[in-house]
């Protein structure tokens, strides 16, 4: 009693063969990573860089030290973690990995 399948109209397959081609064209590129996000060692001019940054604005959080310069957050933070140990920045707040920064007094 099933029978099979209903085959599909001529106009429903040209349909379905012109969406396949427009797929294909329009593939979507893979977005290229940041080069600056492959970064994982700190220089003397990535420091000049984010001391800079910090020193342009009264309060700096991680993230928009990551964003200026770039960066991963990890890096950011550890561009922190290094300018407070030199004693460039003070760090204002902390809560997990969020920091708060500002220049030195």
């Amino acid at each position: 009693m099933g029978g099979g399948k209903k085959k599909k109209t001529i106009t429903a397959a040209e349909k379905a063969q012109k969406k396949e081609e427009v797929k294909e064209v329009k593939k979507p590129e893979k977005k290229e990573k940041l080069s600056s996000a492959g970064l994982t060692e700190i220089d003397e001019s990535l420091l000049s860089k984010a001391l800079s940054t910090i020193k342009s604005s009264d309060v700096v959080t991680t993230y928009q030290l990551a964003t200026s310069l770039g960066v991963r957050m990890s890096l950011a933070r550890r561009l922190i973690r290094e300018l407070s140990a030199r004693g460039e920045v003070r760090v204002v707040d902390k809560f997990r990995s969020l920091y708060l920064v500002s220049k030195a007094s």
